[in-house]
């Protein structure tokens, strides 16, 4: 009976290994703030996250905070957190609601985490853009980092619980294209991408729809992905954009400016994507501030690698061509709805007497 423990122990720490084990994730908290302090604890207890892997910060928990105060209140002591206790696998970074967003310059707090271990705070290629390989901190030198944030508590945790849902699920990706841009350079070319990602997806006999027409979509139902330009299409509408609904585990991006702004809700200004995860998004790609088009996932990228099996944070960090930049990518970064699940272990038949 023992040996069968130990080696029902030994499956299972293997398993969490290999399907996103939990000791590859550091969790951010800012203990002046609530918020922060009841969703790490959330994550942590959903995941089975240990306490050694729980980062505890002290800094305002505004969404703006200054480049000095990034290095001294947040980079630095995560840093020394992560030099003091080792954590030899540790792979991905996850932000809570509480943590600030960004500088004072408009860059991103998560971006610049990234590089955390050498403080960057400038624009830089990232190497991981265009893989196709499981990420390793170890081999490209940086983190994968994620934040959990919404609106509400309840919207952040409901990125969490829908993670968690994820396993197995399997919907249509929905690509709305807006042919006003195909007569704009430095535009179409992000049209482009997503007809390129259609024809991938068709090659794989992956669900989809490629909408050209004119109209802003909406009313798709159990969708899996998601990608549109938001209010910058020109035929922009919010009822349409409120009317899709999720799977758990569902992704998006929109090729728009400051979308992860704020998380504050507004009724002006460009589309936020704290509405698509107040509306059931399990992960979602804003920026801070303009960050260009040359910044956006890239759909061909984004959608192939996570209906490959990769996971949320592995996806849109292929997808997209640089780090300490304007990115912030909502999510639980060890969401994988297409990854291969460990069979279920047979039980054990009585023997004989």
């Amino acid at each position: 009976m023992k040996i069968r423990l130990c080696l029902f122990l030994l499956l299972t720490s293997l398993c969490a290994r290999a399907f996103g084990g939990t000791d590859r994730v550091l969790v951010i908290v800012n203990d002046r703030s609530p918020t922060s302090r009841a969703l790490g604890q959330y994550y942590a207890s959903k995941r089975g996250v240990p306490a050694s892997f729980i980062c505890h910060i002290s800094v305002n928990p505004g969404e703006k905070v200054s480049l000095e105060d990034f290095h001294s209140k947040i980079r630095n002591p995560i840093k020394h957190y992560i030099q003091k206790h080792g954590l030899p696998n540790l792979d991905f970074i996850v932000t809570t609601k509480g943590v600030p967003l960004y500088d004072n310059r408009g860059f991103s707090v998560d971006s610049m985490l990234t590089m955390l271990p050498y403080g960057y705070e400038t624009q830089m290629n990232n190497p991981y853009f265009g893989r196709a390989q499981r990420f390793r901190s170890k081999d490209f030198k940086f983190f994968l980092v994620t934040r959990l944030d919404g609106y509400t508590l309840a919207d952040a945790r409901a990125l969490v619980t829908r993670s968690l849902q994820s396993a197995g699920k399997r919907g249509t990706i929905l690509l709305d294209i807006d042919p006003a841009k195909d007569k704009l350079p430095g535009y179409v070319e992000l049209n482009q991408d997503m007809r390129t990602a259609a024809l991938r997806l068709l090659e794989r006999e992956v669900p989809y729809k490629l909408d050209s027409s004119e109209n802003f979509v909406g009313g798709y139902k159990n969708l899996m992905g998601y990608y549109s330009w938001g209010s910058n299409d020109a035929h922009f509408n919010a009822r349409s954009y409120h009317s899709n609904t999720f799977l758990p585990g569902a992704i998006a991006e929109t090729i728009v400016s400051t979308s992860a702004r704020t998380f504050t809700k507004e009724n002006h200004g460009q589309s936020q994507i704290g509405d698509l995860i107040a509306d059931g998004i399990t992960g979602v790609k804003g920026y801070v501030t303009e960050p260009y088009g040359t910044s956006m996932a890239r759909a061909q990228i984004l959608f192939d690698r996570y209906t490959r099996g990769f996971n949320l944070a592995e996806s849109f960090y292929m997808a997209s061509p640089f780090l300490c930049w304007k990115d912030v990518v909502i999510g639980d970064p060890l969401c994988s709805p297409y990854a291969v699940q460990p069979k279920p272990a047979k039980k054990a038949r009585p023997r004989k007497r």
